[in-house]
């Protein structure tokens, strides 16, 4: 359990949340603290991202420590005209 509280003290989810919302294309973004683990689900509105992709972004922008170790991808419905 000392880990998750140490993850909790130098990580801000809303960060890397922002930095998310932030990206080209994406169209919405969750960002949370589970465990020791910091996830994240990421709406995409084309597939022009993967989770790989989002990663090093994530680690090259805001830091390894503000990266999710996982980044659970959806593709937006397309809505009628």
């Amino acid at each position: 359990m000392a880990t998750a509280s140490l993850l909790t003290d130098k990580v801000v989810p809303k960060t890397t949340e922002n930095f998310l919302l932030s990206c080209e294309g994406v169209a919405d973004a969750s960002v949370w603290i589970d465990g020791d683990e910091l996830r994240a689900h990421v709406t995409l509105l084309d597939d022009n991202y993967t989770e790989r992709d989002l990663k090093a972004m994530c680690g090259n922008a805001i830091g390894i420590h503000q990266t999710p170790s996982t980044i659970m991808l959806m593709r937006a419905r397309r809505r009628a005209a």
